[in-house]
């Protein structure tokens, strides 16, 4: 069977290896070098993401040898001598995803290694990058990504010349199998680069003429085909064909499931309170959207939109206004809210009321005590019983919270982190102890992660330990103060138990060795399980 493999005798277990190793550069490039078949199935692979995530630029020369000779001779005037060697395959046409900031910083670091006599080195930068994204269209390349994220001060980036515009508009397969689109949308990149009619004719006058030629608009009218897209509004007000390009390009798409909006400071609404259309365009997404992250935005009736999205399995809030939590009434697996401030529970018990059973994972990570606790804790042990990761921060210890996590039967990610008072009493000493018992005698056995490292202090992490019977294989908590009776006791466990596979736990030298005889240490980064 190995021979077959090397000789590509069998196709599809050899697709289903690559696939596994999509984003293994180095292991792809070793695939390569085994056989001329193995080469020609890692090359298209190397070289769908060349720009994300390459640390040389050298590559870019490899796409420079395939210009045309009045390319070519372009570059010469510039100084750069572009007689690199043939290459044995198309590298433009594999290309599958382009980031244009990264394509930016990769062209900056090309240039820093390759001689030329031009002094403007931002006009030299932005004719490669033309170049190199004219390349890309007439090789017949079809991305699968596309990542619009140019920032105010890359003005000149922004330029892409006319003759790209063109080509962008005549060869329409380029962006016709797009799938996941994210635009940044700030002021000054969009804009074809051209001169006003007249000298008094200002840049907000005439930017959105009808010689004005976007990406967004090109895009409207050639992908249909997008299942996930971001949208980060920023510092526009006055920019309506923009915003209209991204609502068709909302409206126009068949099987969109994924969409991410954010909004920073400086973005404001429109004079009626609203997002320019770009929220009510979803309504034509209603069948098709499956997961909504809502980042730092203002509320807007228009998100009342959600409610006709039928098949909404995942909401993810964060900084956002609270009457937006407060419209939301979908029935949905997946619910995450975080926040500065404190919330009211009560403004989700209706959507966790309607999700019921269908609820798996919830997430409340907030900096201040959630309000109405007692309801949020009824509602949770009434009508959610089949949650299996439960994330809460900023709560409060007590019997009820307690009957309701030994009620979860099916929990198996658990991360908790509630006040931690200034011990001045034996009386409160004696009750966090007692409170710290009940919580390790509520875990249920199905539990096998535990993050308790939101806690500052981890006070009784001991106690909980020595009295903690869930099978846990994943643990995480800062060690703070007794850091010696902390490691006994997780060293305890781990021999009581015989189950902990890894922790995250901040200690280092001869505690750290002395640890890692029992389980092994992971950064929290390897550690952590999102919800």
């Amino acid at each position: 069977m190995a021979s077959k493999i090397f000789m590509g005798d069998m196709p599809e277990l050899m697709e289903k290896i690559f696939n596994n190793l999509n984003n293994e550069i180095y292991s792809l490039h070793s695939c390569a070098l085994v056989s001329r078949h193995w080469c020609k199935m890692s090359i298209p692979m190397l070289w769908r993401n060349p720009f994300s995530f390459s640390k040389s630029s050298n590559f870019i020369s490899n796409y420079i040898s395939s210009l045309k000779d009045n390319d070519k001779f372009n570059l010469k005037e510039y100084g750069i001598v572009a007689d690199f060697p043939n290459t044995l395959f198309n590298y433009a046409r594999f290309l599958k995803v382009l980031n244009l900031s990264h394509l930016d910083k990769c062209v900056k670091q090309w240039m820093n290694k390759t001689k030329f006599n031009q002094q403007d080195k931002d006009k030299l930068k932005c004719h490669i990058i033309n170049l190199l994204l004219k390349i890309f269209i007439e090789s017949g390349a079809i991305l699968y990504r596309l990542d619009l994220e140019i920032y105010e001060n890359d003005t000149n980036f922004s330029k892409i010349n006319p003759e790209v515009i063109y080509l962008l508009k005549q060869k329409m397969n380029f962006f016709s199998r797009l799938r996941v689109l994210s635009v940044d949308v700030v002021p000054g990149f969009f804009v074809l680069d051209f001169e006003p009619e007249s000298e008094s004719e200002s840049e907000s006058e005439y930017a959105y003429n009808f010689k004005t030629i976007t990406l967004l608009n090109i895009l409207a009218k050639s992908t249909m085909e997008i299942t996930e897209l971001k949208v980060n509004l920023c510092g526009f007000y006055d920019l309506p064909q923009l915003y209209n390009d991204l609502a068709y390009i909302i409206k126009s798409q068949k099987h969109l499931e994924w969409f991410n909006i954010s909004c920073i400071d400086s973005f404001s609404l429109d004079p009626s309170g609203e997002y320019y259309g770009i929220i009510l365009a979803l309504n034509n997404q209603k069948t098709t959207l499956k997961e909504i992250i809502i980042n730092k935005c203002d509320y807007s009736a228009e998100f009342e939109i959600l409610g006709n999205c039928e098949n909404l399995e995942v909401i993810r809030i964060t900084q956002c206004d609270e009457e937006i939590i407060k419209i939301l009434n979908n029935k949905i697996s997946i619910l995450e809210i975080n926040s500065n401030d404190s919330i009211d529970a009560s403004n989700i018990i209706q959507t966790l009321e309607r999700s019921g059973s269908l609820l798996q994972r919830l997430k409340l990570d907030m900096r201040q005590n959630i309000k109405s606790q007692s309801s949020l804790l009824e509602t949770l042990m009434t009508f959610c019983p089949n949650i299996t990761y439960l994330y809460i921060s900023r709560i409060k210890l007590s019997t009820q919270f307690f009957e309701l996590i030994k009620s979860l039967r099916n929990l198996q990610f658990f991360t908790i982190c509630w006040d931690e008072p200034t011990i001045r009493t034996r009386t409160k000493k004696n009750e966090l102890e007692s409170n710290i018992i009940k919580l390790a005698g509520s875990l249920p056995s199905t539990l096998h992660y535990l993050d308790l490292s939101k806690l500052r202090f981890g006070l009784f992490i001991d106690i909980l330990l020595d009295h903690c019977d869930a099978p846990l294989k994943s643990l995480s908590f800062r060690v703070g103060h007794n850091m010696e009776k902390k490691i006994e006791a997780l060293i305890r466990f781990c021999r009581r138990k015989m189950t902990l596979n890894v922790a995250n736990v901040n200690v280092l030298g001869k505690n750290k060795e002395y640890l890692e005889e029992y389980v092994k240490l992971v950064p929290y980064n390897s550690f952590v399980v999102d919800c």
